[in-house]
């Protein structure tokens, strides 16, 4: 295959369902770069990059620690309780300590970033991640936009935007975790989030 095949054209709607059905089975990412005539880096980036993150089923927002199995930590909301942290059910640790490192499954570190194709799909706890044709295209459409546009928003709407994400960064939260849990009331794609931010 030639470099010349691998370059100059966008990847389009029926490129990214063939991309959604090789991962639900398990194809490999050199079997759908090779199909779509694609460099493999190419798709492994589409994939991660247009991936849909969701809650965590442990406790629908930050999933369990990663240093849960040995914490010891006690009374980190300064009440009396005797009780260790990580077995409180009025509050979240991901709220409250500052050690607090969420544990995710190595599937979304590396390729292929979803949980698409996962056998322990069905059962597993932590934070998912699923590869969407139709919302892929429609975050690229998106992207292709708003970076022909700048920033399309009022002084007001920019503001109401600042207050709600200003607060949440200075807190530790990323971009793409504020997005996650905050899509709606943003009224946009991540990447334009990270336009308006930058």
């Amino acid at each position: 295959m030639s470099l010349k095949n691998l370059t100059g054209k966008h990847l389009n709607l029926e490129d990214r369902e063939y991309i959604q059905a090789a991962l639900d089975r398990g194809i490999s990412l050199a079997d759908m770069a090779d199909r779509l005539r694609k460099d493999p880096t190419t798709i492994s980036k589409e994939i991660k990059r247009n991936r849909v993150i969701g809650a965590s089923e442990f406790n629908g927002f930050g999933g369990k620690c990663q240093n849960h199995s040995i914490c010891q930590k006690r009374n980190l909301c300064d009440t009396k309780c005797d009780r260790l942290c990580k077995r409180c059910k009025h509050r979240n640790c991901f709220k409250i300590c500052a050690e607090y490192a969420e544990k995710t499954c190595s599937r979304l570190n590396r390729y292929p970033h979803v949980c698409n194709g996962c056998e322990n799909r069905a059962t597993c706890r932590l934070r998912k991640a699923h590869y969407r044709a139709r919302i892929a295209n429609e975050k690229y459409k998106d992207t292709l936009s708003s970076s022909r546009e700048g920033i399309d928003l009022s002084l007001k709407e920019f503001t109401r935007l600042d207050k709600l994400i200003s607060p949440l960064v200075m807190r530790g939260q990323s971009l793409k975790h504020i997005h996650a849990h905050h899509q709606s009331e943003i009224g946009c794609s991540q990447r334009t989030l990270y336009n308006y931010f930058e």
